[in-house]
């Protein structure tokens, strides 16, 4: 049975019209902004500090967005629409019949010239309008799977997708895939039932998801979970109407254009920033949200992510990676493996040996202790001999021929000196936290809360399975990441 993908907006987008007054601009991006308290949010993120570091700079980016259409007619899209699909149909007639993928357009990439005070995230940015509604607003997941390959294949560098199901596709999963192999970022919407239920595409590993704020905490009607990445603004978001005014509307539908725009930004500033950066850069840059109406925990939390995107930070940091390229070395060696990058940092900074290491391969305990001396090599700059330690450190668990992967964080906390809270442990951050040994499950939160971790999928971890190399290059590279972003600007 075909299951029915219906946006977000027909079931529980709570739309509103509001009575505005009107403001001209009369250039690009605009610098020094003034905004009336309608547009607080656009200051809350940090929007005014960023264009005015931008100015005219940056290459144009190709962002797709999937949804129900767009008024290509409109002067807020004047001369960026560079490609125009029907999945449906087959043919370029992207005409919008119920206004929802206009308004989200306009919100990423409306022109700033715009009279009807129109605040686009990008407007240098060229459009790519894919069409995968019918006039109901409603598509299945097959044809979201198809728009996703076409703006691949296409070109596009970000998928905005404002829709999402509470029911999972294994086709739309290997779109996903396609699309991430192929290093082109996908961002989509937690949904607006305020469930502790992601939507997907948003659920799946490879997709930032993206919740709703509303003055400076998150939006009540946002959807929450395992999995959830960043909130942006979602209250109030001015965009454009099909009768060639506005409309101001809630819902992390325009969340998702926000955290989009903010991305291509700074994607188009510094081009050859890795997708993993350039997801690291808005995450560990994020403002956390300190206790706020849900009592969230301090750092990530399946409530409000890694916090509320500030697109001035993140900028900054995208600045600080700028100058640690990894492409001195063939990426295509490694297959196009979700590791690739973490190995190559690895391999640069001569923590591992390119010629010795498998990432797939279990780790052995003899060639952690290497990898560990080479690590506090790279971080200590002083003249260095190998700390006998690691092999004391070793010891309690030598009864066990392989390491799983919460040993593995225990082991590399212990030879970093990181110190973790004792009483530091929320068991809902992954379903199969309480897998994982008691007396390891505060290293598991805090290691969630920085970011140093993924898990196997958006909601496991899977803590007793056995540690392979690759992930361990992916903590040690999140942590570096961690440490660059988080010291910035």
């Amino acid at each position: 049975m075909v299951r029915t993908i219906k946006f977000s907006v027909l079931r529980i987008l709570l739309a509103m019209m509001l009575v505005t007054t009107t403001i001209n601009l009369e250039c690009s991006f605009c610098y020094g902004i003034t905004v009336d308290n309608y547009a607080q949010w656009i200051n809350d993120i940090s929007m005014p500090e960023i264009w005015n570091y931008m100015k005219d700079d940056g290459l144009p980016i190709v962002i797709a967005i999937l949804d129900t259409g767009l008024n290509t007619e409109d002067y807020c899209f004047k001369n960026r629409v560079i490609h125009k699909y029907n999945i449906i149909e087959k043919n370029s007639n992207v005409s919008d019949t119920i206004g929802h993928g206009t308004w989200v357009t306009s919100i990423c990439l409306g022109n700033h010239d715009d009279k009807r005070g129109i605040y686009g995230i990008n407007p240098k940015a060229n459009i790519m309008a894919i069409k995968i509604t019918d006039d109901n607003g409603e598509c299945n997941p097959e044809i979201m799977s198809e728009g996703i390959y076409y703006a691949v294949d296409n070109g596009a560098k970000i998928i905005n997708i404002s829709l999402g199901s509470q029911y999972y596709s294994r086709s739309l999963e290997s779109a996903v895939n396609y699309a991430n192999k192929n290093g082109c970022l996908i961002v989509s919407c937690s949904g607006n039932e305020s469930k502790m239920e992601l939507q997907y595409p948003a659920r799946f590993s490879g997709v930032i998801s993206v919740g709703a704020s509303h003055n400076k905490d998150k939006a009540f009607f946002s959807n929450y979970g395992q999995g959830l990445n960043i909130l942006a603004p979602g209250m109030f978001i001015r965009g454009a109407n099909l009768d060639g005014g506005y409309v101001e509307r809630m819902g992390t539908s325009a969340s998702v254009p926000i955290v989009s725009g903010i991305l291509s930004l700074i994607l188009s500033k510094y081009p050859y920033i890795s997708k993993q950066q350039l997801e690291k850069c808005i995450y560990y840059s994020a403002s956390d949200i300190d206790k706020g109406a849900y009592n969230y925990n301090c750092g990530r939390d399946i409530y409000s992510g890694f916090g509320i995107i500030n697109a001035h930070k993140a900028l900054l940091a995208a600045k600080s990676l700028s100058n640690n390229s990894l492409d001195n070395i063939q990426v295509d060696k490694f297959d196009k493996k979700w590791y690739n990058e973490a190995v190559l940092f690895c391999i640069v900074n001569r923590i591992i040996d390119k010629d010795e290491f498998i990432p797939s391969h279990y780790i052995s305990k003899n060639k952690l202790s290497k990898i560990f001396c080479n690590l506090e090599k790279c971080i200590n700059t002083n003249d260095f001999e190998c700390n006998s330690n690691i092999n004391i450190k070793l010891i309690e668990f030598s009864e066990i021929e392989i390491i799983n992967r919460i040993s593995l964080l225990y082991i590399l906390f212990k030879d970093l000196n990181i110190e973790v809270p004792e009483t530091n442990i929320y068991s809902n951050i992954f379903n199969d936290f309480k897998e994982a040994p008691y007396r390891f499950q505060n290293i598991l939160t805090y290691a969630f809360q920085k970011g140093y971790i993924e898990g196997v999928t958006k909601d496991s971890f899977n803590p007793n399975s056995t540690a392979t190399y690759a992930e361990l290059y992916q903590v040690i590279y999140n942590m570096y990441l961690y440490e660059v972003i988080s010291n910035a600007g």
